[in-house]
């Protein structure tokens, strides 16, 4: 999906977007934490750091709220700079790779 040709920006953040919050949630569920039903990684991170969780490195990763699920249905879009998408998988790599971990704990 890094052409950019063949996937536009919102299809790339939108399941980038995805991948981060249901990384999130799993996280959540392995603590024993509930989670609602949302799609603000913003929201997410803050339970995390709410059960005592170091997710201080994270905050970033509200920068694909925009390409949540509610793009779909206002299409607004996130301003025009393009996503950096190496360092999109990167960061979503390292995220579910830190959550197997934690799921590998509990």
């Amino acid at each position: 999906m890094l052409d950019t040709q063949a996937f536009a920006d919102q299809v790339f953040g939108f399941l980038a977007q995805q991948a981060l919050e249901k990384s999130l949630k799993a996280w959540l569920c392995a603590l024993g934490e509930a989670f609602p039903f949302t799609h603000d990684l913003t929201d997410l991170l803050s339970r995390l750091d709410e059960s005592g969780q170091d997710v201080g490195d994270l905050w970033g990763l509200a920068e694909f709220n925009p390409y949540a699920v509610e793009l779909r249905y206002t299409h607004a879009l996130p301003d025009d700079v393009p996503l950096d998408r190496p360092a999109a998988i990167e960061l979503v790599e390292s995220v579910v790779t830190r959550v197997q971990r934690v799921v590998g704990e509990a």
